[in-house]
């Protein structure tokens, strides 16, 4: 037993030595819709990041604004490609017409609000090229400049499915309680990894894909969802295909969020609904399926109301920090009352916040809580602040 396990590790570091020494070839696709300040600045980090192979950026405007393309013209750094689209497709199809006319091993997706810190491309490169099984690999993603605030993980695909059952339960109730403690569990794990770890979402932001795996999985975007949830069936399709998807917390990424077009907030949330319901009818069987299992569970869990106390803050922000921390507390915020998913921040009780990180959020009520990373328990404060 001891000599087949020396006989395979030995193969598996051939395997890998041999793919490290492989160029390989990467395109990256960043789609511009009135953003296009924030698409330079994510070509140029795309393109200052090392790549163990050659490098391509397409951007692809779908603004149709003579304003857009002109600043895109003017700013984007020369070995940037440019696509102008005479209408807006959507953002599928316009990652799919790239990634149909491109060859490459690699197929990067970046948000023109999003950013590559440092050498995170050749990290990512690295990751998928030492795990054959692997399909997509994100790196460890942040709010902020200063990295601070970690980005929600992606959802798990399971939760859109119930989403629809979980409005019959109220938000303090024990099964309620249950399922924001899975949530903040997974995301600690997430937020606190080391090394690569396996994840059940990832979001299509911020990723790497393998050409292959995506071929195989069927294709990338289901040309159908104009906007959301395109990546969450990708990925899931990934799953169903045996791949893996992974987070490479060396890696890392500055996804400022909702910075894209942020007068069309309204639009944007119409069609989330809409894609959302896109994606349930798609994979109705699980849908099914799910509905049934949740709804006993729930049903079974669903008695007592767990205690929550909701205390208003004014502006400017300030969370009233905890008399003594004796060790670092995880603070959350979301504009979800059940912290599903949340931003979060791993917290001494000083004043994290600054005027151009609350600047960049949409009108509207934000929900905030803090407690300690080891305990099992649910915070029973929540703050709630206002924005105007």
């Amino acid at each position: 037993m001891l000599a087949f396990e020396i006989i395979y590790k030995c193969k598996t570091f051939v395997l890998t030595f041999t793919n490290m020494e492989k160029k390989v070839i990467t395109a990256a696709v960043i789609v511009n819709y009135f953003s296009a300040k924030f698409t330079v600045e994510a070509a140029r980090s795309v393109l200052s990041s090392q790549s163990s192979g050659s490098l391509k950026v397409i951007v692809v405007d779908n603004s149709c604004d003579k304003n857009e393309r002109e600043y895109l013209t003017a700013h984007l750094p020369e070995k940037a490609s440019l696509i102008l689209n005479d209408e807006n497709s959507g953002f599928g199809r316009a990652c799919n017409y790239v990634f149909e006319n491109t060859d490459s091993d690699f197929f990067l997706l970046l948000n023109p609000d999003a950013l590559l810190v440092g050498d995170s491309l050749i990290l990512l490169e690295e990751t998928l090229m030492c795990n054959e099984s692997a399909g997509a690999v994100t790196p460890q993603a942040f709010w902020d400049e200063r990295m601070i605030f970690f980005i929600p993980p992606a959802h798990d695909p399971l939760l859109f499915f119930i989403q629809p059952e979980m409005l019959h339960f109220g938000s303090g109730t024990n099964f309620y309680s249950l399922l924001a403690k899975l949530w903040r569990r997974y995301s600690i794990k997430v937020w606190t990894a080391s090394k690569t770890l396996q994840v059940k979402n990832i979001c299509g932001g911020h990723v790497l894909l393998k050409r292959d795996a995506v071929l195989k999985a069927g294709g990338l975007f289901d040309p159908a969802f104009f906007m959301y949830f395109e990546d969450t069936d990708l990925f899931l399709r990934l799953r169903m295909s045996g791949y893996k998807l992974l987070l490479n917390p060396r890696s890392k990424a500055i996804h400022h969020y909702d910075q894209c077009d942020p007068g069309g907030r309204k639009r944007k949330s119409s069609y989330m609904l809409q894609s959302h319901k896109q994606f349930i009818d798609k994979h109705d069987c699980f849908k099914i399926f799910l509905q049934r299992k949740f709804v006993r569970a729930a049903s079974r869990l669903n008695i007592g109301i767990r205690p929550e106390k909701l205390i208003s803050v004014s502006s400017p922000l300030k969370i009233p920090a905890p008399e003594s921390a004796h060790q670092k507390l995880l603070l959350e915020w979301s504009p979800n009352r059940d912290f599903i998913p949340s931003i979060g921040c791993f917290w001494d009780g000083s004043s994290v916040f600054q005027d151009n990180d609350l600047g960049k959020l949409a009108p509207g009520t934000y929900y905030f809580r803090y407690g300690e990373l080891g305990s099992l328990r649910l915070p029973e404060n929540i703050f709630m602040w206002i924005k105007e």
